[in-house]
């Protein structure tokens, strides 16, 4: 097996394509526009939220428990049980192939593979579809306790533990304050706050450099397979599954692979694409940095055939992000290679231009995006404060509750016009306060490679961000996880280059 890597290895050096794709980075290193900027950051991220009452009180309660299981733990690693499960485990880790997956297994990179392993249980195991996730959600909540008691492994704090704690309880007393249907403002609720939760259980599985990898490249590959998949769809023309253009425009397909929403499928690409190609940047190894941008161009090409107008902006503006933190240099080429190919690719042309068609903005203002807008304007206009309640408008939960006719394709709206400026405020404050901590642990990242990393996972997320003025991407179960996730792997990278404590 070593030898026959050695020499596809040696065939990949030798290769035409490798050898141009080395030329090319060797002239980027040395051009000026590809130059990283000159002004470099390494500061050291201020944990003050260590100080506030409530973390002191956890930690209290935590060491009053600790002198609980000490005594329990001990009488647990010398049972004759565990001792000699704990040599078939040595035995296994250490003999075969499978044994050493075993060792290095970890839950986040099942999370990493969300959208897969949903896809397979919606085929083969339909009545799991729904509930699938909160048990693996649980399981993972168990692991955690029985990984406390047993390993004592301490749970990671971070300044984004109290924010979601306030924003899900500021939206659980929504849901007592102003709920017509409580069955529907529980719905409402789980939609809203429940995958946010997973930023905690992310955190505590991302507890060392190899694992942080190792989730980034779980996530390009996989997202990146599916971004050829989309390019295998328009390349085929799939059919469409739903009315997913205007009867005036001549796209016969769009891209969707296994999300089955082109708009979705457009914003889990938006999300990776910056992250893509932070790992073609970053890497020293030049095998990686060929497989990186492989993937990060079909992931791209995958995005124009999406026709997702929405998260071509989204995509366009995370990179502009991208550059002002690593080669402000580079922007205005950037915005010239956008325009070049605006007015020379007739598909992307002509998918942009016709939103300033007369048809299109009569269209809109009939039953598209103007229309929903004002309706749902007009339904709270007497219910500001407090909105009209979780799960009764613009959404999944309403649209299935017959509570709205339609999907409002603007998640701060469709919030602003459920709960109000209270609920808006709220959510409003938790990703201002995501992004001012997410920079403040970046600029404290130590290892280059990693803050290289950490500037596309945060370009991505502004990317999605930016893309739910325009659709309910945080609707989506899957979208919500890896953003999380991106938001906890900032946090990771910080800590592992900062703190002893985590492994």
């Amino acid at each position: 097996m070593g030898k026959t890597m050695d020499i596809l290895r040696r065939k990949i050096y030798e290769s035409f394509v490798f050898n141009f794709i080395v030329n090319l980075v060797e002239m980027a290193k040395h051009s000026h526009i590809m130059k990283p900027n000159s002004k470099t950051h390494n500061r050291t991220h201020s944990e003050k939220f260590m100080d506030f009452f409530l973390i002191r009180f956890l930690l209290f309660v935590d060491e009053i428990f600790e002198k609980a299981f000490k005594p329990f733990r001990k009488l647990w690693d010398q049972s004759w049980l565990v001792v000699f499960f704990r040599e078939v485990y040595k035995n296994i880790t250490t003999n075969s192939f499978v044994g050493a997956i075993i060792k290095e297994a970890n839950f986040i990179y099942v999370i990493a593979l969300y959208v897969y392993v949903d896809k397979v249980i919606r085929i083969f195991a339909g009545p799991l579809s729904g509930i699938w996730d909160e048990l693996f959600f649980l399981v993972i909540v168990a692991f955690f306790i029985y990984s406390r008691i047993i390993w004592n492994k301490r749970y990671v704090y971070s300044a984004m533990d109290l924010p979601i704690a306030f924003f899900a309880l500021i939206f659980m007393l929504l849901v007592f304050i102003n709920s017509p249907d409580f069955a529907v403002a529980i719905e409402g609720f789980r939609v809203v706050v429940q995958h946010v939760l997973w930023y905690y259980l992310a955190l505590q599985l991302l507890r060392d450099r190899i694992t942080i990898h190792r989730t980034l490249w779980t996530f390009i590959v996989g997202v990146g397979l599916l971004g050829f998949h989309g390019i295998y769809q328009y390349l085929t023309k799939a059919p469409m599954l739903g009315n997913w253009v205007d009867s005036g425009e001549t796209i016969t397909t769009r891209a969707y692979s296994i999300i089955d929403s082109p708009n979705a499928f457009a914003s889990l690409l938006v999300l990776f694409i910056p992250i893509g190609f932070a790992m073609f940047i970053a890497h020293k190894d030049i095998l990686l940095k060929i497989i990186a941008l492989i993937f990060t161009l079909a992931m791209g090409v995958s995005l124009l055939v999406t026709f997702s107008r929405g998260a071509w902006i989204a995509a366009f503006l995370s990179v502009i992000v991208f550059f002002v933190f690593m080669a402000r240099r580079m922007i205005l080429f950037i915005f010239a290679v956008v325009l070049a190919s605006l007015f020379n690719i007739g598909a992307i042309y002509n998918r942009f231009s016709y939103m300033f068609t007369q048809e299109y903005r009569m269209k809109s203002a009939n039953g598209g995006r103007i229309y929903r807008y004002n309706y749902g304007l007009d339904k709270v206009t007497n219910d500001k404060a407090i909105g009209l309640g979780l799960g009764r408008f613009g959404g999944a939960v309403a649209t299935n509750h017959n509570l709205a006719p339609f999907y409002m394709d603007n998640y701060y709206l469709k919030t602003f016009i459920e709960t109000g400026y209270v609920g808006i405020t709220t959510f409003a404050l938790l990703i201002l306060t995501l992004l001012f901590n997410s920079v403040k642990y970046i600029l404290g990242i130590r290892d280059k490679e990693d803050r290289i990393l950490a500037y596309g996972i945060f370009s991505g997320m502004i990317g999605v961000l930016i893309h739910n003025f325009v659709e309910n991407i945080f609707e989506l179960p899957f979208m919500v996880i890896y953003f999380w996730v991106c938001a906890a792997m900032i946090v990771a990278m910080y800590k592992c280059g900062h703190r002893k404590g985590v492994d």
